[in-house]
């Protein structure tokens, strides 16, 4: 059975997702090469499975606003199946929704549901009800949770054809990762790193607003005063200037640039006592898991920060801890959980096993695997 799956680009930790879904299914990823000074980039040297390159339009000042040539993989693989990234500014996705017909393929979107706005408040807009109306006329949904399937049946009634693939990353590489590293000892990789503070605390994501650096810049700023710490910021963006300008105010703050390289960045997060951001959050989530790091965030309101579908796997308490977003609300929180050992030990452990048993690439192939199996019936 031929099957597309059709995207904007493909970012690194998509790579190992894709290459399981083609050994498996013989999925082909169709994708495009991003706008030029993106913040997220194709990996191109990491994509060892056949994929098709295809040419693209961006519009002016929108990096997810794209057109891109969809009809040359459709005339040469003539799929059966078409799985498409879903937003509404993802312009290829309308056009393969008006092809369908055509060609005769089942088509199933691979969609958040709603934005991660929309899920806080709820609120049928025009932009909702857009959105419910695809998702009635299509043969599958892969959404990204299971609260998200939730909503989503809730509104429309029926979830038979809704089906979720929780989102992660390639826990077969990283866990292995932090399996090394505890043989050799944390105390050695902080002297690999050179790490010279008590206490460290990290950051990796992409520097934008949305992610308040600001106010993750004042909260260390007052842990300071009153620990022997340190704040490892990872990551590029738009903000990356506010950040090198704060390097020259706060001692014991630093800035890596990004790092690609799961090695360098599993180091650092399993030399860390603590991942932080207060702001909206997503994959990092499983990515600081990985290496048994409990996230500090902040809880998801109808004024921000808008969680990606991940932040369903931190339970607060027991992995990781969601404070009011104020300085002191999540300084005195860092404090109290770096005061007692024990109940910082029992959060990293908790933190471990959750991606262990909860953010395996295998479950989030299975939602492909359901859906496949759904559309394929109706072939």
């Amino acid at each position: 059975m031929n099957i597309l799956l059709y995207q904007r680009i493909v970012p690194h930790y998509r790579v190992p997702i894709f290459r399981k879904l083609f050994k498996k299914y013989g999925v082909i990823v169709c994708h495009s090469k991003e706008k030029f000074r993106s913040n997220l980039a194709s990996n191109y040297k990491m994509m060892d499975y056949p994929n098709f390159c295809m040419n693209r339009i961006y519009f002016p000042k929108k990096e997810n606003l794209v057109i891109q040539n969809v009809l040359n993989p459709l005339l040469k693989k003539k799929p059966e199946i078409v799985i498409s990234e879903f937003s509404l500014g993802y312009l290829s996705f309308w056009a393969l929704f008006f092809l369908k017909s055509l060609f005769r393929y089942k088509f199933v979107a691979w969609t958040h549901g709603f934005s991660n706005k929309e899920f806080i408040n709820p609120a049928f807009s025009i932009k909702t009800k857009i959105l419910l109306m695809c998702y009635k006329k299509l043969d599958g949904v892969i959404l990204y949770s299971y609260f998200r399937k939730q909503l989503v049946s809730k509104f429309l009634g029926d979830d038979a054809k809704l089906f979720v693939a929780q989102n992660t990353m390639d826990t077969s590489e990283l866990i292995p990762l932090y399996h090394r590293f505890l043989k050799i000892g944390r105390e050695k990789i902080r002297s690999q790193l050179q790490f010279k503070e008590r206490y460290h605390l990290i950051f990796i994501g992409r520097l934008v607003k949305g992610k308040r650096i600001d106010l993750l810049l004042s909260v260390f700023e007052k842990l300071q005063s009153k620990f022997d710490i340190a704040l490892h910021v990872i990551g590029t963006g738009p903000e990356v200037e506010v950040i090198k300008e704060h390097c020259h105010k706060l001692p014991s703050l630093y800035y890596h640039g990004a790092i690609f390289d799961s090695k360098v960045t599993g180091k650092y997060l399993y030399a860390s006592d603590l991942f932080i951001n207060p702001g909206h959050i997503g994959l990092s989530i499983v990515h600081a898991f990985c290496f048994a790091t409990p996230v500090i965030t902040c809880p998801a309101t109808p004024q921000g920060p808008f969680h990606g579908p991940e932040i369903e796997y931190l339970k607060h308490g027991k992995n990781g801890l969601l404070c009011d977003p104020s300085v002191e609300s999540i300084s005195t929180s860092i404090k109290k959980l770096l005061g007692d050992e024990a109940v910082h030990i029992s959060m990293s452990k908790a933190a471990f096993e959750t991606a262990v048993k909860d953010c395996s690439l295998e479950k989030m192939i299975t939602g492909f695997h359901d859906a496949i199996s759904y559309v394929s019936g109706n072939c």
